[in-house]
């Protein structure tokens, strides 16, 4: 009796691992069958809580957020890109859909067609590499608005388009990349995480294990190390964090600004767009009194001011978003709420209706 016992958990197990390999390795959509939070690439705000509790899985830290829709760019409302008269360019900010996203209000508001492109690349020069790939002909004057997250700017605007559009590698090296990205997941490690914490069989576990360490020990995801605790619970993410306390030097400051005016230049030396750079601040940086008394961050205002410097079309929000008195970030997500959307919105408009730059949108 004990041989066939053992047997069958061998047996089991073999199968549990088998499927483990198989969907993580091969086929990680398979994954979702065995998943009581199912997961989506980059729609994770499918998803009933916020970002940083699935980090974390503290129950202290559940906070029911809006029920997502169907995402604006994969609707039918997203214009192609030879249709729109308005261009709009950025990351998992303007793609949250819990509510009516930044691309979708500005079409709405205007009246007009807003194409939306999220890039996930992280150079400046994707822009102008996909206008092209796509043989992008203007057919009239039209405005491009490029969002980027605050710790995303030094990043992808620190380089020129040599480091982009060139691959440095040796062409064995390329090969043996292409190799190792078909043979092997790259993203593995992050999806047996996941299969970890969402399963049905474990997720309840994980979470009950992960709240009793946080609530005896104070222990907490290292992706989630800033905190709040009571009846206002605030959870700040790892990457808003370091961003705040890097030191960017003002060289660094000084280069980051020549990039956006070159993208500016060659948007509209190319194709005859009118850029607009918006640099979203992150909810650390608007928010971290609420944890500690540091010192706010300089950084957004050094690019506000290298920008003047150089007239190039910005959209400022670090001021009104720290004025309107009420938050515009949930609790435990980084992406903005509804209002945040909101303010953002009205702040494109000011600059589009009071420029005179933008007067052909109104023809």
């Amino acid at each position: 009796m004990r041989d066939k016992l053992i047997r069958w958990i061998i047996y089991i197990a073999g199968i549990v691992c088998a499927f483990a390999f198989l969907s993580i390795r091969i086929s990680p959509g398979m994954m979702n069958v065995v998943l009581k939070i199912k997961t989506y690439p980059e729609f994770e705000d499918f998803t009933k809580y916020g970002e940083l509790y699935m980090f974390c899985m503290v129950n202290d830290y559940k906070e029911d957020l809006p029920q997502a829709q169907v995402k604006y760019r994969l609707s039918s409302k997203n214009p192609a890109l030879s249709q729109a008269d308005i261009l709009v360019f950025g990351d998992s900010q303007f793609d949250h859909s819990r509510h009516l996203n930044v691309p979708e209000a500005l079409g709405d508001t205007l009246q007009k067609k807003a194409y939306y492109h999220r890039y996930t690349m992280p150079h400046w020069a994707y822009v102008l590499s996909l206008l092209k790939a796509n043989n992008y002909r203007n057919n009239g004057r039209k405005p491009l608005v490029f969002e980027t997250t605050e710790r995303y700017i030094h990043n992808r605007f620190i380089n020129d388009p040599d480091v982009f559009f060139k691959d440095p590698r040796s062409k064995p090296k390329k090969i043996l990349a292409l190799i190792r990205d078909r043979l092997f997941n790259t993203e593995a490690e992050y999806l047996y995480n996941i299969l970890l914490k969402r399963s049905y069989f474990t997720t309840d576990i994980y979470a009950c294990i992960s709240t009793l360490k946080f609530r005896l020990f104070d222990m907490i995801s290292s992706m989630t190390p800033r905190y709040t605790t009571g009846d206002d619970n605030w959870l700040f993410y790892k990457d808003n964090i370091d961003h705040f306390y890097c030191n960017y030097s003002d060289k660094d400051i000084e280069t980051v600004c020549d990039n956006i005016l070159k993208l500016s230049g060659l948007l509209k030396e190319r194709y005859d767009l009118d850029f607009i750079f918006l640099p979203l601040p992150e909810k650390y940086t608007l928010y971290h009194h609420i944890i500690n008394n540091d010192d706010d961050s300089d950084f957004l205002n050094k690019v506000y001011a290298g920008l003047d410097k150089r007239n190039v079309p910005y959209i400022n929000l670090l001021r009104p978003f720290k004025d309107t008195g009420e938050y515009v970030y949930p609790r435990t997500d980084t992406h903005l709420n509804e209002l945040g959307v909101s303010i953002t919105v009205s702040k494109v408009l000011d600059l589009i209706k009071n420029d005179t730059t933008y007067n052909y949108l109104f023809n």
